[in-house]
């Protein structure tokens, strides 16, 4: 298989679900009820035609039903849902979606590298850039709040990430992955997330 058409595959297949996070999954839909300090909450991961011949309207209305389960009135955000449309999406999704009322949010560019014939030094971060891993709860707590600062969202107290924390660091300890932090002179300046299989996004 061409490279191209793997990163697609792969980028299609990818789903990040924070440690812990409540969800509402069935064959054709996977939505996710991300932490508060998120800018979208509750959002629609994955969304496939599981049932051949199902219209997709009524998939739709499916997901935004079992989506009231994860409102909190007390989070302003989780009454808006974030639904990913991604490389595989069934035809006429974003269809339905625009008509019923949805607004594009943003495109998300796949940018991949061979490392098989990448050069390791180029790969090393500046030499004024020190890189931590969230393992750390202050570490944990400065890579939430780059993503509250770039992305938006509602920002959390220190008694709520320790609440969280365990879970990342669990996932970090057991080769899961977690959230990797760039410091200039002790100071955040970046942040981005791995999983085993999965890449995040890169916050600056």
């Amino acid at each position: 298989m061409p490279a191209r058409d793997r990163v697609n595959a792969a980028s299609a297949a990818w789903v990040f679900v924070p440690a812990g996070a409540p969800r509402v999954e069935a064959e054709e839909y996977l939505v996710v009820r991300h932490p508060d300090w998120n800018e979208r909450p509750v959002q629609v991961a994955r969304t496939s035609l599981g049932r051949p011949g199902r219209p997709v309207a009524a998939v739709v209305d499916e997901v935004l039903e079992r989506a009231r389960d994860l409102v909190d009135p007390a989070v302003p955000a989780t009454a808006e849902v974030a639904w990913w449309v991604c490389l595989d999406a069934p035809e006429g999704l974003e269809r339905e979606l625009v008509g019923r009322g949805a607004v594009l949010d943003e495109t998300v560019d796949v940018l991949a590298l061979d490392l098989a014939d990448a050069d390791p030094a180029a790969l090393l971060p500046a030499t004024d850039v020190e890189l931590r891993w969230s393992d750390d709860l202050d570490v944990f707590a400065d890579a939430v709040g780059l993503t509250t600062e770039v992305l938006g969202g509602t920002p959390t107290d220190r008694d709520v990430l320790e609440e969280v924390f365990p879970g990342e660091a669990a996932k970090f300890r057991s080769g899961g992955g977690g959230a990797v932090v760039a410091y200039v002179d002790g100071r955040p300046v970046g942040s981005g997330g791995v999983s085993v299989g999965e890449i995040g996004r890169a916050h600056v």
